[in-house]
């Protein structure tokens, strides 16, 4: 079984939506909140059972970043069979998606998002505990370009990799006047299918 927790998360004056998938084994430790962030979350347990021993080892928690008009519960399905496997996911509606707040004269660059990415991660392992110290982070399509950038700015051991899916290929125009071109250049350190480090992710050309 599963244990689904809902929140809501202010961060840089927005208010995002989370869900965090936890198996049933596992448990959020307790802590203040955060000076950056905070946290108000209520919990609906799927079975039942109780949900209090300790969070898993920070290999097996990941965040979840959608992409472009899209919203969190595209990862429900995926969050949930991770679950179930002894997996901790959290995945987040960014900021102008989902149930997370559209301010009017908001910023909605990729570099605002990346920073309420950044400080989500620190809210969830002040929240969470040392299991959120290493995460990985999957993104889709526009998400995956949020993940590449996130790890950048990020030390080199704040994650444990990272995972694109349908995207990560950032600001190629600003490199390359055409496809034939780009295609001649090796831009992933490592095969498609190996996820990436930090460090990777740092000597990537981002620009």
């Amino acid at each position: 079984g599963i244990i689904a927790t809902h929140a809501r998360v202010t961060v840089n004056g927005v208010g995002l939506v989370l869900s965090i998938f936890d198996p049933l084994e596992t448990s959020p430790a307790s802590s203040p909140a955060s000076s950056v962030c905070s946290m108000d979350s209520g919990r609906t347990t799927i079975d039942g059972r109780p949900h209090d021993q300790p969070l898993l080892p920070p290999s097996q928690t990941l965040l979840l970043v959608h992409g472009l008009g899209s919203n969190r519960r595209m990862f429900d399905e995926l969050a949930s069979l991770l679950s179930r496997s002894g997996f901790s996911c959290c995945s987040v509606d960014i900021r102008g998606h989902g149930e997370s707040d559209c301010p009017c004269e908001g910023d909605y660059s990729q570099a605002a998002v990346v920073q309420d990415l950044k400080c989500l991660l620190a809210s969830l392992r002040q929240r969470y505990g040392s299991s959120w110290a290493q995460p990985w982070v999957v993104g889709q399509s526009w998400g995956g370009n949020l993940a590449l950038e996130l790890a950048a700015c990020l030390a080199p051991d704040a994650l444990s990799g990272v995972f694109v899916v349908d995207g990560g290929f950032i600001r190629l125009q600003h490199r390359f006047s055409e496809w034939e071109a780009c295609e001649k250049v090796p831009i992933f350190p490592a095969p498609l299918h190996t996820p990436l480090n930090a460090t990777q992710c740092h000597s990537m050309p981002l620009n």
